[in-house]
C-alpha cells in the first residue's frame, strides 16, 4: 500500500515539473508579435509611399533662380526669334509693359504699395501671417487655398497632371517653401508672379497696364482693384470693365466686413474715380500668321499658361532677311496695283524685280 502511495507521489511531483509546451505559451505574448509585425509592415508600406510621392519632386531653388529680381526668367516675357536667334520676330507681352520685381521691404526704394500686401493678405488668406503655408483641412483638395500652395502650383507644379498625388505635392512643397524661406519671401514672390490678365504677370505690371502707374504707387482704391483682378484675371478693366468693377464693389464689402477697413474709408474707395487705361496698341509684328502658328505649336506642347507665364527663348526657322524682302515686296505691288506712289524702293531688291504694269487704258488678259 505505502509503496502504490509512494508511486503516485512521484507521478504528481513529475507532472508539475513539467516545463510548459509552445503550445501552451500566454496570449498576449502571441497578441504582442502580432503587433510588432504589423508596424513594421506599415512603416514600410508609409516609407515606400512617401518615396513614390516625393520622387522627382521640383526643387525650392526654382524659384530663386526664377524670380531672381535681375534675371530672374520668369521676369521676361516668351521671345520668338528668327533662325539665327539675333532678331526678335515677337515678344508675348502688352506692348510697352515691362515685367519689374518690387520688394515687399517698405524701406527698399523699388517696393511693393503697403496697400496692396495688406489687401492681398485680408482677400485671399486672412491667416497667413500665422499659417504654416498648408490648409490641413483641405488636404485632399485639388484647389490651392493659401498663397503658398498657389505659388508651388503655378511655378513649380504646372506640367504635372491633377490628381491626388499632384494636390499631396503641392500641399508638402507648400509647407516646404514657407518654412524655408518665411511668409514674408513667399508674399513677395507671389505678388511678382501672380497672373492678373492680359498677359500681365506681377503687379508692377498690371499696374502700368490697367493703371498707368507703379505697383509701388498704388493707393487703398487701386491695390483693392488689382487685389480682385487677381482673383479673376479674365474679368479685367480692359476686356470686361462693368464684371471688373463690380468685383472692386465685392472686394470693398469683403474688407469692412473682416474690418480691414473702416465705413468712412469704404464710403471713400466706393466712389473713387480710378484712373483706368485705354489697352495698348498692338506691336508691328515682321510675321504675323508665322507667329500664331509657333505659338499654337507651343501651347499644344507645353501649355498656354506655361508659355504666357514667360521665361522662354524660342529660335524659329524663319529667315528674317528674306521675310522683309518679301513683305516690301507684298506692299510695293499692292500700292503699285492702287495707283499709289511707291516710296523706299531702292531699299527693296525684291521690290525691283517686280514686273512691269501695263498702262492703266490697257486691259488685263
Amino acid at each position: 500500500m505505502r509503496s502504490l502511495q509512494r508511486l503516485l507521489l512521484v507521478r504528481r511531483r513529475q507532472q508539475v515539473r513539467r516545463p510548459p509546451s509552445s503550445a501552451a505559451l500566454p496570449a498576449w505574448l502571441s497578441a504582442s508579435a502580432l503587433g510588432v509585425l504589423l508596424i513594421v509592415l506599415l512603416l514600410f508600406t508609409a516609407g515606400g509611399a512617401y518615396a513614390r510621392l516625393t520622387a522627382g519632386l521640383p526643387s525650392l531653388q526654382r524659384l530663386e533662380a526664377d524670380l531672381n529680381p535681375r534675371d530672374g526668367l520668369l521676369l521676361q516675357p516668351t521671345r520668338l526669334y528668327d533662325r539665327t536667334g539675333q532678331n526678335l520676330l515677337y515678344s508675348l507681352e502688352s506692348p510697352g509693359i515691362p515685367r519689374r520685381y518690387l520688394y515687399l521691404d517698405p524701406s527698399n526704394p523699388e517696393h511693393l504699395s503697403p496697400y496692396l500686401v495688406q489687401v492681398t493678405v485680408a482677400l485671399n488668406q486672412p491667416d497667413f501671417w500665422a499659417s504654416p503655408g498648408v490648409a490641413w483641412r483641405s488636404l485632399t483638395d485639388e484647389s490651392p487655398r493659401t498663397l503658398a500652395e498657389e505659388l508651388v502650383s503655378d511655378l513649380l507644379l504646372e506640367n504635372e497632371p491633377a490628381g491626388l498625388r499632384r494636390t499631396l505635392r503641392m500641399r508638402l512643397l507648400a509647407a516646404q517653401v514657407t518654412a524655408q524661406y518665411g511668409r514674408a519671401q513667399v508674399l513677395e514672390w507671389y505678388l511678382n508672379s501672380t497672373y492678373f490678365g492680359r498677359l500681365a504677370y506681377g503687379a508692377d505690371a498690371a499696374a502700368n497696364l490697367y493703371l498707368g502707374k507703379s505697383a509701388s504707387q498704388l493707393d487703398l482704391p487701386e491695390a483693392v482693384l488689382l487685389a480682385s483682378v487677381a482673383q479673376s484675371p479674365a474679368l479685367n478693366p480692359l476686356d470686361a470693365r462693368t464684371a471688373a468693377l463690380e468685383n472692386y464693389q465685392t472686394a470693398l464689402q469683403h474688407l469692412l466686413a473682416q474690418g480691414v477697413i473702416q465705413s468712412d474709408t469704404y464710403t471713400s474707395a466706393q466712389q473713387a474715380a480710378l484712373n483706368l487705361q485705354a489697352p495698348p496698341a498692338d506691336a508691328v509684328q515682321l510675321s504675323p500668321a508665322f507667329n500664331r502658328l509657333v505659338l499654337d505649336e507651343l501651347y499644344a506642347r507645353f501649355g498656354r499658361g506655361r508659355v504666357e507665364r514667360g521665361g522662354l527663348r524660342v529660335i524659329t526657322s524663319l529667315d528674317y532677311d528674306l521675310q522683309r524682302q518679301i513683305n516690301c515686296a507684298a506692299r510695293t505691288q499692292l500700292a503699285r496695283l492702287q495707283g499709289l506712289t511707291v516710296s523706299g524702293v531702292q531699299d527693296c531688291a525684291a521690290a525691283r524685280l517686280l514686273p512691269t504694269l501695263p498702262p492703266a487704258s490697257q486691259s488685263l488678259p
